[in-house]
């Protein structure tokens, strides 16, 4: 297999409400990609209920990783294999498994048929380019594990789930292993067996509004919200 890298650093800034709240310092919170789609249609109740904006910056792992000893965020929201132990976070911080979700091979064109098993729907020769996150991702590492790519594909590597969707949406990969949130609700998705991925939220240690970090945990540990979490895919 021959190995074809494009890594793109993509970085998103979503703040909620826009006018409200004026004087109100922002809860800033750090968000995996996979789970920013799902984070940013929450924010507008979370902001309500909290009495405060919610500012969200989307980061790669790396980039959180690099993020937990340093004073720009307030909470952390990452992801981890779901049978392994928390993702590359000091087992010191304040930590909260917020959902799990199915990794899936995701195929926008509707002439890519779908076989029982997914190393027999990759030995299409249609599939020439699979987006795919970096080694030490955990949906990344993965799939590294399960697979062997046939040899005729070639790797699109950029930072996470939700830009992983985003190349095969936009015609820059022929299929994309992504999260089943993301898939939801196009039928051209195919499971990949056994494990997944969970979405671990973490206050730093240096956090400024840790009062504020902790109150949005808990409303997310609320039936409510569990429940909208899993309107989108996740449980």
């Amino acid at each position: 297999m021959r190995l074809k890298t494009n890594l793109v650093v993509a970085v998103a800034c979503v703040l909620w409400p826009l006018s409200s709240f004026a004087n109100v310092t922002p809860l800033k919170v750090a968000v995996v990609g996979g789970f920013s789609p799902t984070f940013k249609n929450l924010m507008p109740v979370l902001s309500r209920q909290m009495s405060k904006p919610i500012e969200m910056q989307v980061l790669s792992i790396p980039a959180i990783q690099s993020e937990l000893k340093k004073t720009n965020f307030d909470l952390i929201i990452t992801a981890a294999l779901d049978h392994s132990a928390t993702f590359a976070l000091p087992p010191d911080l304040k930590t909260m498994v917020i959902a799990y979700s199915p990794v899936v091979l995701w195929c926008p064109d509707p002439e890519i048929q779908m076989r029982v098993r997914i190393n027999d729907t990759l030995k299409n020769k249609k599939i020439k380019t699979v987006a795919l996150s970096p080694v030490g991702t955990p949906m990344g590492d993965l799939v590294r594990e399960q697979l062997v790519l046939p040899s005729h594909i070639q790797l699109k590597i950029v930072p996470h789930a939700l830009s992983t969707w985003q190349a095969a949406q936009q015609g820059d990969a022929d299929c994309a292993f992504t999260l089943l949130s993301l898939a939801r609700p196009n039928s051209q998705y195919q499971f990949l067996p056994h494990r997944g991925v969970k979405i671990i939220a973490a206050i730093p240690k240096n956090s400024s509004n840790a009062d504020a970090a902790t109150q949005l945990l808990k409303l997310l540990d609320r039936p409510l919200f569990r429940a909208r979490i899993q309107h989108y895919g996740y449980s």
